[in-house]
Protein backbone atom coordinates (compact mmCIF):
# COMPACT_ATOMS: atom_id res chain seq x y z
CA UNK A 1 0.00 0.00 0.00
CA UNK A 2 1.07 3.45 -0.73
CA UNK A 3 1.08 6.65 1.47
CA UNK A 4 1.93 9.92 0.80
CA UNK A 5 1.30 12.98 2.66
CA UNK A 6 1.38 15.50 0.59
CA UNK A 7 -1.67 18.05 0.67
CA UNK A 8 -1.33 21.57 1.65
CA UNK A 9 -1.82 22.72 4.17
CA UNK A 10 -0.95 18.87 5.63
CA UNK A 11 -3.82 19.18 8.25
CA UNK A 12 -6.00 19.26 5.26
CA UNK A 13 -9.40 17.16 5.19
CA UNK A 14 -9.44 16.29 1.80
CA UNK A 15 -9.08 12.32 0.68
CA UNK A 16 -5.74 11.72 -0.97
CA UNK A 17 -5.37 10.00 -4.28
CA UNK A 18 -3.22 7.10 -2.07
CA UNK A 19 -4.13 3.53 -0.30
CA UNK A 20 -4.19 5.12 2.81
CA UNK A 21 -6.05 8.22 4.19
CA UNK A 22 -3.18 10.03 5.74
CA UNK A 23 -2.75 13.02 7.84
CA UNK A 24 -0.80 15.15 10.13
CA UNK A 25 -2.52 15.93 13.47
CA UNK A 26 -5.86 16.26 12.34
CA UNK A 27 -8.11 16.02 16.06
CA UNK A 28 -9.85 13.28 17.11
CA UNK A 29 -12.61 14.34 15.59
CA UNK A 30 -11.39 15.02 12.09
CA UNK A 31 -10.20 11.59 11.89
CA UNK A 32 -13.89 10.16 12.76
CA UNK A 33 -14.63 12.61 10.15
CA UNK A 34 -11.81 11.23 7.32
CA UNK A 35 -13.30 7.46 7.93
CA UNK A 36 -16.48 8.85 7.37
CA UNK A 37 -15.54 10.41 3.77
CA UNK A 38 -14.39 7.01 2.29
CA UNK A 39 -14.86 3.74 4.64
CA UNK A 40 -12.96 1.53 2.19
CA UNK A 41 -9.32 2.81 3.24
CA UNK A 42 -7.91 3.12 6.71
CA UNK A 43 -6.78 6.39 8.30
CA UNK A 44 -3.36 6.72 9.97
CA UNK A 45 -2.03 9.57 11.12
CA UNK A 46 1.46 9.84 9.96
CA UNK A 47 2.66 12.29 12.65
CA UNK A 48 0.32 13.04 15.45
CA UNK A 49 1.28 13.97 19.29
CA UNK A 50 3.96 16.19 18.85
CA UNK A 51 6.42 15.39 21.80
CA UNK A 52 8.15 18.90 22.92
CA UNK A 53 8.83 19.78 25.82
CA UNK A 54 5.90 19.57 28.29
CA UNK A 55 4.12 17.53 25.57
CA UNK A 56 2.21 14.08 24.61
CA UNK A 57 -0.82 14.84 26.82
CA UNK A 58 -4.90 13.77 25.77
CA UNK A 59 -3.46 10.89 24.09
CA UNK A 60 -6.85 8.87 25.13
CA UNK A 61 -8.86 11.49 23.33
CA UNK A 62 -7.08 10.09 20.53
CA UNK A 63 -6.75 6.11 21.43
CA UNK A 64 -10.96 6.19 22.09
CA UNK A 65 -11.39 6.99 18.80
CA UNK A 66 -8.35 4.49 17.80
CA UNK A 67 -10.24 1.25 19.61
CA UNK A 68 -13.56 2.25 19.54
CA UNK A 69 -15.65 -0.69 17.12
CA UNK A 70 -17.58 1.73 15.65
CA UNK A 71 -14.31 3.26 13.42
CA UNK A 72 -12.25 0.18 12.28
CA UNK A 73 -10.41 1.85 9.81
CA UNK A 74 -9.05 4.58 12.01
CA UNK A 75 -5.88 2.57 12.85
CA UNK A 76 -3.58 4.24 14.55
CA UNK A 77 -0.33 7.26 14.41
CA UNK A 78 3.25 7.77 14.45
CA UNK A 79 4.35 10.34 17.47
CA UNK A 80 6.94 13.27 16.57
CA UNK A 81 8.94 11.78 17.29
CA UNK A 82 11.20 8.91 19.42
CA UNK A 83 14.27 10.30 20.68
CA UNK A 84 15.38 14.10 20.70
CA UNK A 85 18.40 14.88 18.39
CA UNK A 86 20.61 16.81 20.06
CA UNK A 87 24.22 16.95 19.86
CA UNK A 88 26.84 16.02 23.03
CA UNK A 89 28.81 18.92 23.09
CA UNK A 90 30.78 20.81 25.93
CA UNK A 91 30.36 24.90 26.94
CA UNK A 92 33.42 27.16 27.78
CA UNK A 93 33.44 25.52 31.11
CA UNK A 94 33.77 22.01 29.97
CA UNK A 95 30.01 20.80 31.24
CA UNK A 96 28.37 18.70 28.68
CA UNK A 97 25.54 19.39 27.51
CA UNK A 98 23.22 18.48 23.88
CA UNK A 99 23.20 21.51 21.66
CA UNK A 100 20.76 22.20 18.97
CA UNK A 101 20.11 25.06 16.58
CA UNK A 102 21.89 27.89 17.38
CA UNK A 103 24.28 26.50 19.52
CA UNK A 104 27.37 26.05 16.51
CA UNK A 105 26.67 29.91 15.41
CA UNK A 106 24.54 28.48 12.05
CA UNK A 107 22.24 30.90 10.64
CA UNK A 108 19.61 30.26 10.12
CA UNK A 109 18.55 27.32 11.83
CA UNK A 110 15.16 25.40 13.54
CA UNK A 111 16.25 26.39 17.12
CA UNK A 112 15.43 23.37 19.73
CA UNK A 113 12.78 21.82 16.95
CA UNK A 114 14.91 18.82 16.83
CA UNK A 115 14.47 18.29 20.77
CA UNK A 116 10.54 16.42 20.75
CA UNK A 117 11.38 13.08 21.81
CA UNK A 118 10.12 11.05 24.37
CA UNK A 119 13.38 9.70 25.36
CA UNK A 120 16.43 12.39 25.41
CA UNK A 121 19.59 12.47 22.79
CA UNK A 122 21.23 9.87 25.54
CA UNK A 123 17.87 7.79 25.65
CA UNK A 124 16.97 8.24 29.27
CA UNK A 125 13.14 8.50 29.36
CA UNK A 126 11.17 11.46 29.93
CA UNK A 127 7.55 11.93 31.81
CA UNK A 128 6.22 11.73 27.98
CA UNK A 129 7.12 7.89 27.54
CA UNK A 130 5.46 7.08 30.94
CA UNK A 131 2.30 8.60 29.53
CA UNK A 132 2.95 6.98 26.44
CA UNK A 133 3.64 3.95 27.72
CA UNK A 134 0.51 3.75 29.84
CA UNK A 135 -2.22 4.70 26.81
CA UNK A 136 -0.50 1.79 24.99
CA UNK A 137 -0.66 -0.99 27.35
CA UNK A 138 -2.28 -3.90 25.96
CA UNK A 139 -4.33 -4.96 29.00
CA UNK A 140 -6.82 -2.57 30.46
CA UNK A 141 -9.34 -3.21 33.16
CA UNK A 142 -12.98 -2.62 32.13
CA UNK A 143 -15.12 -2.93 34.98
CA UNK A 144 -14.44 -3.55 39.09
CA UNK A 145 -16.58 -4.34 41.82
CA UNK A 146 -14.62 -4.55 44.92
CA UNK A 147 -17.52 -5.54 46.99
CA UNK A 148 -17.17 -8.99 46.11
CA UNK A 149 -13.43 -8.22 44.79
CA UNK A 150 -14.76 -8.70 40.87
CA UNK A 151 -12.71 -7.02 38.00
CA UNK A 152 -12.94 -7.38 34.16
CA UNK A 153 -10.14 -6.69 31.79
CA UNK A 154 -9.82 -6.46 28.22
CA UNK A 155 -6.94 -8.31 26.32
CA UNK A 156 -5.65 -6.33 23.87
CA UNK A 157 -2.71 -8.05 22.79
CA UNK A 158 -3.26 -9.80 18.75
CA UNK A 159 -1.68 -13.23 19.64
CA UNK A 160 -0.60 -13.18 23.73
CA UNK A 161 -2.60 -14.69 25.94
CA UNK A 162 -2.18 -13.24 29.41
CA UNK A 163 -1.61 -16.67 30.68
CA UNK A 164 2.29 -14.90 29.98
CA UNK A 165 1.99 -12.97 32.75
CA UNK A 166 0.88 -12.56 36.45
CA UNK A 167 -1.49 -9.71 38.40
CA UNK A 168 -0.50 -8.15 41.40
CA UNK A 169 -2.31 -6.03 43.32
CA UNK A 170 -2.25 -3.73 46.30
CA UNK A 171 -5.25 -1.46 48.73
CA UNK A 172 -3.11 2.05 49.36
CA UNK A 173 -5.17 4.28 51.98
CA UNK A 174 -4.92 8.16 51.60
CA UNK A 175 -1.63 8.35 53.36
CA UNK A 176 0.40 5.92 51.16
CA UNK A 177 0.20 2.94 52.93
CA UNK A 178 -0.59 -0.62 51.70
CA UNK A 179 -3.43 -2.11 54.20
CA UNK A 180 -3.77 -5.05 51.72
CA UNK A 181 -2.01 -7.22 48.96
CA UNK A 182 -2.04 -10.02 47.07
CA UNK A 183 -1.52 -11.67 43.37
CA UNK A 184 -2.67 -13.91 40.91
CA UNK A 185 -0.11 -16.21 38.99
CA UNK A 186 -2.38 -17.95 36.76
CA UNK A 187 -4.71 -15.68 33.89
CA UNK A 188 -6.21 -17.29 30.90
CA UNK A 189 -7.52 -14.46 28.82
CA UNK A 190 -7.36 -15.00 25.21
CA UNK A 191 -5.97 -12.15 23.02
CA UNK A 192 -8.53 -10.01 21.91
CA UNK A 193 -10.83 -10.84 24.33
CA UNK A 194 -12.47 -10.00 27.77
CA UNK A 195 -12.14 -11.93 31.14
CA UNK A 196 -12.91 -11.79 34.91
CA UNK A 197 -10.51 -12.04 37.55
CA UNK A 198 -11.05 -12.27 41.77
CA UNK A 199 -9.61 -10.94 44.38
CA UNK A 200 -10.47 -10.69 48.17
CA UNK A 201 -13.35 -8.07 48.46
CA UNK A 202 -12.01 -4.31 50.14
CA UNK A 203 -11.94 -4.37 54.09
CA UNK A 204 -15.16 -3.37 55.25
CA UNK A 205 -15.88 0.50 57.22
CA UNK A 206 -13.18 2.02 55.08
CA UNK A 207 -12.40 5.57 56.08
CA UNK A 208 -11.00 8.26 53.70
CA UNK A 209 -10.00 7.79 49.59
CA UNK A 210 -8.58 4.20 49.50
CA UNK A 211 -7.44 2.86 45.63
CA UNK A 212 -6.95 -0.31 44.41
CA UNK A 213 -3.33 -0.75 42.39
CA UNK A 214 -3.27 -3.17 39.63
CA UNK A 215 0.29 -4.39 38.14
CA UNK A 216 0.64 -6.99 35.22
CA UNK A 217 4.10 -8.22 35.81
CA UNK A 218 5.90 -10.61 33.26
CA UNK A 219 6.35 -14.25 33.97
CA UNK A 220 9.78 -14.94 32.27
CA UNK A 221 12.41 -12.56 30.81
CA UNK A 222 12.96 -12.28 27.14
CA UNK A 223 15.21 -10.59 24.92
CA UNK A 224 13.06 -6.89 25.69
CA UNK A 225 12.41 -6.96 29.60
CA UNK A 226 13.59 -8.95 32.67
CA UNK A 227 11.48 -11.40 34.30
CA UNK A 228 9.16 -9.04 36.60
CA UNK A 229 8.57 -6.22 34.12
CA UNK A 230 5.57 -4.59 34.30
CA UNK A 231 4.28 -4.46 31.33
CA UNK A 232 0.75 -2.61 32.40
CA UNK A 233 -0.93 -0.79 35.56
CA UNK A 234 -3.87 0.29 36.38
CA UNK A 235 -5.50 2.89 39.33
CA UNK A 236 -8.76 2.62 40.62
CA UNK A 237 -10.38 4.15 43.71
CA UNK A 238 -12.73 2.04 46.30
CA UNK A 239 -15.94 3.79 47.47
CA UNK A 240 -15.52 3.71 51.39
CA UNK A 241 -18.12 2.01 53.00
CA UNK A 242 -18.70 5.17 55.82
CA UNK A 243 -18.18 8.97 55.22
CA UNK A 244 -15.26 10.62 56.54
CA UNK A 245 -15.16 11.45 60.10
CA UNK A 246 -16.41 14.88 60.55
CA UNK A 247 -13.47 16.22 63.25
CA UNK A 248 -14.85 19.96 62.01
CA UNK A 249 -16.68 20.62 65.34
CA UNK A 250 -13.53 18.94 67.41
CA UNK A 251 -10.70 21.18 66.13
CA UNK A 252 -8.81 23.10 69.54
CA UNK A 253 -6.88 25.41 66.29
CA UNK A 254 -7.84 29.15 66.85
CA UNK A 255 -9.01 30.82 63.73
CA UNK A 256 -6.21 33.12 62.53
CA UNK A 257 -7.08 36.52 62.65
CA UNK A 258 -6.93 38.52 58.99
CA UNK A 259 -7.59 42.24 58.20
CA UNK A 260 -8.80 43.47 54.71
CA UNK A 261 -8.35 46.92 53.23
CA UNK A 262 -8.79 47.97 49.79
CA UNK A 263 -6.59 51.33 48.76
CA UNK A 264 -7.27 52.96 45.12
CA UNK A 265 -6.64 49.95 43.07
CA UNK A 266 -5.29 47.47 45.46
CA UNK A 267 -6.55 45.45 48.39
CA UNK A 268 -4.27 44.09 50.87
CA UNK A 269 -5.02 40.86 53.47
CA UNK A 270 -2.89 41.09 56.17
CA UNK A 271 -2.41 38.69 59.21
CA UNK A 272 0.96 37.53 61.61
CA UNK A 273 3.81 38.28 60.18
CA UNK A 274 2.61 38.62 56.57
CA UNK A 275 0.87 41.16 53.75
CA UNK A 276 -0.68 40.20 50.63
CA UNK A 277 -1.45 42.77 48.18
CA UNK A 278 -4.09 41.82 44.89
CA UNK A 279 -4.75 44.14 42.40
CA UNK A 280 -8.39 44.57 41.69
CA UNK A 281 -7.77 45.53 38.00
CA UNK A 282 -6.07 41.86 37.18
CA UNK A 283 -6.74 39.94 40.30
CA UNK A 284 -3.44 39.05 40.42
CA UNK A 285 -0.47 38.97 43.96
CA UNK A 286 1.48 42.14 43.62
CA UNK A 287 2.92 41.78 46.40
CA UNK A 288 3.68 38.89 49.15
CA UNK A 289 5.47 40.40 52.43
CA UNK A 290 6.20 38.07 55.12
CA UNK A 291 8.45 39.08 57.87
CA UNK A 292 9.19 42.26 56.23
CA UNK A 293 10.70 40.75 53.01
CA UNK A 294 8.81 40.49 49.65
CA UNK A 295 8.82 37.05 48.11
CA UNK A 296 7.57 38.00 44.89
CA UNK A 297 10.44 39.43 43.21
CA UNK A 298 9.64 40.07 39.27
Amino acid sequence: PIHYEGRVPYHDLSLPEFDIISNMYATPDQLVELTKQDSSRPVILCEYAHSMGNSTGNLNKYWDVFYSPHYPRVQGGFIWDWADQGILAKNEKGHEYFAFGGDFHDRPNDGNFCMNGIVGSDRKPSPSLEEVKYIYQNVEISSIDMTIGELSFINRHFFTNLSNYILVWEIHDDGGNVIQTGSIQQIDIPPQTCGTLKIPPAPENLYGEHWLNIYVKSKQSSSWAPKGHTIAKMQCPIASQKRIKDVSHHSTMPFAKVSKTKNNDTISLEGKDYVLHFSTKTGQIESYIYKGKNLLVG
